[in-house]
């Protein structure tokens, strides 16, 4: 189903909401034109950089700004808005575009002008509340010379008071400290640790306050105990009402917190504020630390101390004392627009009117006072990513600047793959510099992608993906990381609750949601592109992942787990797991069947020591085979699955897997990008021999019902395909199901929780041609019709491959497989409770086992598959499952599972079949293998076995199984599933690769039975002595390009088939200096290596002279056993 056809849809069932709902192209509303400079201040012209650490009066002297290469200081111009924090609302009032000029005055002596920094003061009930930007620790400008004269404050006002002034004001003052969070999350930094000092004394200085005035005191203070704590807080020796009770930590929050305020009355209280705080426990405390301490107190207006004032009035008229000659007062309420008050001056005191009303920020200073002078931070090159002429990008890439290569790769990868995206890739820093004032934020990131978004609309070509290469972390600051590590950081979204992790999260979710007036409510707005991120945290690790990419874009591993999707649930919690899996199921199903659904849900399965040891064998035994997606719902941590250990951090280490799906876990914690450590979808993802090729998790911790909706929607659009008949790239799919939830389910917060591991615009290995079954036995499958198949027959199936629009594809020739499974099947769940939960037994269908294999050529696209029925079928006239894949030389595929076909009754005509099957070898680990050799503790059975006609399959009969036992007291599970078909002109033939499970010392004999679909039965005998201690072996290294002339391929052959191994190749000159080695580790393939290639460049990068050269190779297993080969010879030709 298209995602036109899910929109109609849903426009059939939500009428209100169908004016929103839109589909791969959305409407949006967009900034007007003009709200966008043409190009940057910084195109042109000299540039520095420099920083303020707070807000208020600054000044440059001419010393400074000559050594700083600016010679006439009267031409220097200040552009910038400093440090305050960006809001999350997108609008035309709260939108500043580049960067606006600063009015100051110029004297010869220097430059003053005011200075926004990352802190400054809201008005809430009467009272100033501190108000920080989380993301940066300065503020920046950038400074310029040039002919024309800078902006000035423009005078205002009327000198003088014609009604009574203000004489004082509410003034605001801030003890805080930042020294270490709670808990990894939030974006809240805490101060003085109060575990080894109990009791801790803080001052604050109240300059000018006014006499006989109380102090209002606002402070906070956060404790991780399993008791409760009691908090005391004295000023001046005198408690201050009750003591603060700070209840015991609560499960999965970082600590508990107590905010207090109190009115301070006069008596006592001198120009500084002195504070105590005891703390008294009742328990082992493993964090005590104090948030902040707010003072508001009432100060004289008047310029006392030698500093700028800075105040605030409600009233347009002040009187300030202590003014001079050169004293000046400015009104900064707006410092963008800085305007110089008409004042009147009666002695000491400057007076004036201010013809603006309401409530407005003043600073008051005197030419020559003490000021802080900013600092220099860089010198600036031209940039203009405003620039209007650039061609409108469909993708966007973000990055630190270390790793503009790899940005660079993806960019070509996604430039000349088949939707040929016109991609752009930019520095985080150039987006800061003109999007944020210089200052990190991911709002700077945010009003780019709108800039380049709003353009787009107007130009007919949308931005369509955004993909950020860059580290997450809660600590946006750095506050707590190097600075290396912090340069390798793009900035996340935090919610400002850093305790409680059900109200804390982190989200890229706020980069997609371009349209105007949205960012207010993130539960609500819709996302207006795709956006992911790739978290590396090391260049070598971001290289790995890009060159997975590349190796996932062009893969040359064939079958059908292109079109395969595993289905995991947990257990407990009534089912609800289950019944989500479910949904998803029945979501994707409801696309026109597009995949096989392979489902493993835990309650299913008997536990083994509280562990699902059945579920596990069968998850990792489809991992291995091959899924394009992996869906788990349930119980997770940031580092494993379900109680019942499906999946663990170990399991996550040893998961080297050659076709990578796409990892959706609908669980908690499983994303958690931001902390100090890996989560688990990032060790999984960013594993550079295996793991997933992307990840979608949540960030912390979710909720049943949000993850409801998240399957439901995922479901919906996991496997549905665009207008343009492709699936869904994995970007769209999750942007689109966010969209479903904030269009049907407005208020669940919880899909801001999940994010994409992994570059937005890729799409899956599922293929978008499709397969179509036009005839079976003869007899064209018509829409509604029942084609049925019998057991004993041999049933012929005649297909064709489509494109997405259903039109056959003329010039498809190649190779197509297919696999028979039996009918549907019900299993009931255990209904077992789990993790102090209440278990429910809930009924599912699942496709039938597998009934047989076939092969066939195809030829200008179709094809006919010969598959042999066996005898022992499920017989339950419910419908069975065909899934077909399809592949060429040059790279085209198509896949369809068909459900609309029924295996039922016996072929009474088929000839009587008494040839028994074949079994040609059955060895261990290698072809070399002897009866009675040693081998390693966990090998491998390979066999190759035939038959002149099929090989039964099926596990329905009795008797006739595939069968495996070792030392005919037990027999293995599952081996029918480890075939794999051979193309053969007669009959049929395939392999068995089988890894046994980890077996002890001393002899040992596995008896092999392999049936036909007529039960004729064949046998095989290995006996062989297991050894902990024994080693790989190598039986062959070899080299295809002999003589080589531009690079040589070397081959490995060993005795480790499916192993881990480290392989290392080296090169030797015919004195034994070794010119040339590589390194590679990794799951080896079958019994051999995949080509280790040299350029035939030494170490040095010189070109080898022609001449014969010596090679040899070295194996290793994780156990630390390793193999030498005997040595070969290479000769190198002339250049």
């Amino acid at each position: 189903m298209t995602v036109k056809k899910i929109i109609n849809h849903l426009k059939r069932r939500l009428s209100v909401m169908a004016a929103a709902l839109v589909c791969a192209s959305p409407c949006a509303l967009a900034l007007p034109p003009d709200a966008y400079a043409a190009h940057s201040v910084l195109a042109e012209g000299s540039w520095s950089k420099i920083s303020v650490e707070t807000s208020g009066m600054h000044f440059i002297p001419a010393s400074t700004l000559r050594s700083w290469g600016f010679s006439d200081p009267s031409r220097v111009r200040i552009h910038g808005y400093g440090g305050a924090r960006i809001t999350d609302l997108l609008s035309t009032e709260t939108y500043t575009d580049d960067l606006p000029e600063v009015p100051a005055l110029r004297t010869p002596q220097g430059i003053y002008f005011y200075a926004t920094g990352p802190v400054g003061w809201e008005m809430e009930a009467a009272v100033f509340r501190r108000v920080r930007n989380p993301f940066t620790s300065a503020g920046y400008y950038f400074i310029t010379a040039g002919e024309r004269d800078g902006a000035t404050p423009a005078p205002t006002g009327t000198p003088g008071c014609a009604a009574a002034p203000a004489t004082d004001f509410l003034c605001p003052a801030l003890h805080e400290l930042e020294e270490a969070p709670m808990g990894e999350m939030g974006h809240n930094v805490y101060g003085e640790d109060f575990r080894l000092r109990p009791e801790q004394k803080i001052s604050i200085d109240l300059p000018g306050r006014a006499e006989g005035t109380p102090v209002r005191l606002r402070t906070s203070f956060a404790v991780r105990s399993a008791g409760a704590s009691t908090l005391e807080i004295s000023a001046g020796g005198k408690l201050l009402g009750s003591p603060l009770q700070i209840p015991a930590v609560a499960e999965y929050h970082a600590g508990s917190a107590a905010t207090a305020s109190f009115l301070i009355p006069a008596d006592g209280i001198t120009d500084r504020l002195e504070l105590t705080y005891s703390l008294r426990r009742s328990a082992t405390i493993q964090a005590a630390r104090l948030d902040f301490a707010e003072v508001n107190y009432t100060r004289r207006l008047a310029l006392e101390s030698g500093n700028p004032l800075l105040f605030t009035l409600r009233q347009p008229e002040g009187r300030l004392e202590g003014a001079a000659e050169l004293t000046h007062v400015w009104d900064v309420t707006d410092p963008l627009a800085v305007s110089e008050m008409n004042i009147a001056r009666e002695g000491n005191a400057a007076m004036w009117t201010n013809s603006a009303t309401g409530q407005r920020s003043y600073a008051a200073w005197t030419e020559g006072m003490r000021m802080p002078c900013p600092r220099l931070v860089a010198t600036v090159a031209n940039q203009d990513l405003h620039d209007a002429s650039a061609a409108p990008p469909d993708m966007v890439i973000i990055t630190v600047d270390a790793w503009k290569g790899e940005a660079e790769r993806i960019a070509r990868l996604r430039g000349e793959g088949k939707e040929k995206l016109n991609v752009t890739t930019v520095s985080a820093d150039l987006i800061y510099n003109e999007f944020s004032s210089g200052a990190r934020s991911v709002n700077a990131l945010r009003r780019y992608l709108k800039m380049v978004y709003d353009r787009g609309l107007k130009s007919g070509r949308q931005l369509r993906y955004a993909l950020l290469l860059g580290r997450a972390t809660a600590d946006n600051r750095g506050l707590t990381l190097t600075e290396r590590e912090h340069s390798l950081t793009l900035p996340t979204w935090q919610t400002d609750e850093a305790l409680a992790e059900e109200r804390s999260y982190t989200s890229d979710d706020i980069l997609a949601m371009l349209d105007d007036g949205s960012g207010a409510d993130a539960r609500n707005n819709r996302l207006s592109i795709a956006v992911g991120r790739i978290p590396a945290r090391s260049t070598t690790e971001l290289k790995a992942y890009v060159d997975k990419l590349y190796d996932y874009e062009n893969s040359s591993a064939e079958g059908q787990w292109r079109n395969r999707v595993m289905v995991v649930a947990d257990n407990g919690d009534n089912g609800a797991h289950t019944d989500q899996a479910e949904t998803f199921c029945a979501r994707v199903d409801a696309n026109g069947h597009p995949a096989l659904m392979e489902k493993v849900y835990v309650d299913a399965f008997e536990l083994d020591g509280g562990v699902c040891t059945e579920g596990r064998r069968r998850m990792y035994r489809l991992l291995d085979e091959g899924v394009m997606w992996w869906h788990y719902t349930g119980h997770g941590t940031e580092d494993y699955f379900t109680a019942e250990k499906l999946l663990t951090t170990s399991d996550i280490t040893s998961l080297y897997l050659r076709r990578l799906p796409v990892l959706c876990a609908v669980t908690c914690s499983f994303l958690r990008w931001d902390g100090s450590e890996p989560s688990g979808a990032e060790r999984i993802a960013l594993k550079p021999d295996g793991g997933a090729i992307a990840a979608i998790s949540a960030t912390r911790r979710t909720f049943i019902g949000d993850n409801a909706l998240i399957n439901d929607a995922l479901g919906r659009f996991a496997l549905a395909r665009g207008d343009d008949g492709r699936f869904l790239s994995l970007g769209e799919t999750l942007r689109l199901a966010k969209n479903y939830i904030a269009d049907t389910s407005p208020a669940a917060e919880g899909r801001t929780r999940y994010v994409l591991l992994g570059d937005p615009s890729m799409h899956t290995v599922m293929p978008d041609c499709s397969i179509t079954v036009d005839e079976i036995n003869g007899t064209p499958v018509e829409p509604g019709t029942q084609p049925v198949v019998t057991g004993l027959q041999t049933a012929e199936i005649k297909c064709t491959v489509t494109d997405p629009s259903g039109s056959t594809i003329p010039n498809f020739n190649g190779t197509a497989e297919a696999t028979l499974y039996d009918s549907d099947r019900s299993t009931v769940t255990l209904g077992r409770p789990a993790a102090g939960t209440e278990g429910r037994r809930v009924t599912f269908d699942e496709h039938g086992d597998r009934l047989t294999v076939a092969l066939d050529t195809v030829t200008g696209s179709r094809f006919t598959l010969r598959m042999h029925i066996p005898a022992d079928i499920a017989d339950n006239m419910r419908p069975a499952t065909l899934n077909i894949a399809a592949f060429n030389r040059s790279g085209s595929r198509a896949a369809a599972c068909h459900r609309d076909i029924y295996v039922a009754g016996t072929d009474l005509s088929a000839l009587p079949d008494t040839v028994a099957p074949v079994i040609e070898y059955a060895v261990l680990n290698h072809r070399g293998f002897t009866d009675g050799q040693t081998v390693n503790s966990e090998p491998v059975l390979l066999a190759r076995v035939t038959d002149d006609t099929a090989i039964n399959l099926s596990t329905a009969g009795i008797g006739s199984t595939m069968t495996l036992r070792l030392d005919d007291s037990r027999t293995l599970p599952d081996l029918s599933s480890y075939y794999s078909p051979q193309a053969v002109t007669e009959g049929a033939a395939g392999t068995i690769t089988y890894p046994l499970p980890r077996l002890t010392t001393g002899s040992h004999t596995l008896e092999l039975r392999v049936y036909d679909t007529a039960g004729n039965e064949a046998t095989a005998t290995l006996r062989f002595h297991v050894s902990e201690n024994a080693g790989p072996r190598i039986s062959e290294v070899y080299t295809d390009t002999n003589p080589a002339s531009t690079q040589a391929r070397f081959y490995i052959r060993h005795d480790r088939p499916d192993a881990i191994l480290d392989v290392e190749m080296e090169v030797f000159d015919m004195h034994g200096r070794r010119l040339w080695t590589a390194r590679n580790s990794g799951r080896a393939d079958s019994a051999g290596s995949s080509p280790m290639i040299w350029d035939l460049r030494d170490n040095g990068g010189h070109r080898v002279e022609r001449g014969i050269y010596i090679y040899r190779a070295r194996i290793t297993d994780t156990s630390g056993h390793s193999s030498v080969s005997s040595a070969g010879r290479l000769a190198v030709t002339a250049r």
